[in-house]
């Protein structure tokens, strides 16, 4: 009896390893990805291999030599000589080593030996997507990891000073905070209301009032000049705006983008965080 060829798994395996090369070639080079040149790239290469297998087997050799140059040159919009020679010799390690792969977890009286559950065939595909999943794994506990190191450095202790009185609050930088004194030029920390309860009395403290903009609309907001403002130990020339919106349970006040700009505060620059 010969041996069967299934023309499904044939296509299935060969997109989705096709589809793999390219991706990892394409991240690894730093070229921009665009998915769906990816995918027709990968689709169009595994149905002109189908009839090749069949043909003689020097054009088929010549056609596996080509098409990764063509497959790199046509899955980028706009692309170099020399990008395009970089792209494909990523591309052939990465083959190299999706190979090795196949092979190590397919060794006779391998115990993680990998097959098609309906064909009994090598599952290419399975390892493939096992190596996607993988790596999206990798990235967003990467991503969680970096983020929670962010998060934790955009946490100062604020000390205020006035009237012989001093309190310690929880700040949070937050970049979307761009409120400036139009009087004094000065940036504006917002401290919720509540943490100056038993400190600042609104009502018989000398106070000025500020325009700005939230989600929740335009409106006036109370400020204060206190003697000092210290941020992580470092002083702060800033005012205090005092809001009757409480924030997050995590912080008491937030601090100015304006602020560490003007190199006042040494923040460490970072993307926007919401938390």
């Amino acid at each position: 009896m010969g041996s069967v060829f299934y023309i499904d798994t044939f296509l299935l395996n060969n997109f989705i390893i096709n589809y793999t090369l390219i991706f990892f070639s394409l991240k690894t080079s730093k070229l921009e990805i665009n998915r769906l040149r990816i995918i027709i790239v990968s689709i169009l290469a595994a149905i002109i291999s189908l009839p090749l297998m069949f043909s003689y087997r020097y054009i088929f050799i010549l056609f596996k030599i080509t098409a990764p140059l063509l497959m790199c040159y046509y899955s980028v919009d706009k692309i170099s000589l020399k990008q395009t020679i970089k792209l494909v010799a990523v591309f052939w390690i990465y083959a190299l080593i999706l190979s090795g792969i196949f092979a190590a977890i397919n060794l006779p009286g391998n115990l993680f030996t990998v097959k098609d559950a309906k064909y009994g065939t090598v599952a290419y595909a399975e390892i493939c997507l096992a190596i996607f999943i993988l790596y999206l794994l990798c990235k967003y506990i990467l991503k969680f990891l970096s983020r929670q190191f962010l998060i934790k450095d955009a946490y100062k202790a604020v000390k205020i000073s006035y009237n012989n009185k001093s309190i310690t609050l929880i700040g949070f930088y937050d970049s979307g905070n761009n409120l400036v004194d139009k009087k004094t030029n000065l940036p504006v920390f917002i401290v919720s209301k509540r943490c100056l309860k038993d400190f600042f009395n609104l009502q018989t403290s000398p106070t000025d009032y500020i325009q700005c903009t939230t989600v929740l609309g335009t409106g006036v907001m109370p400020v204060i000049k206190p003697d000092s403002i210290t941020v992580d130990g470092i002083i702060a020339n800033a005012i205090i705006g005092i809001s009757d919106q409480d924030f997050y349970s995590d912080y008491d006040i937030i601090l100015s983008r304006a602020q560490i700009e003007r190199n006042t505060i040494s923040f460490k620059e970072t993307e926007n965080i919401y938390v």
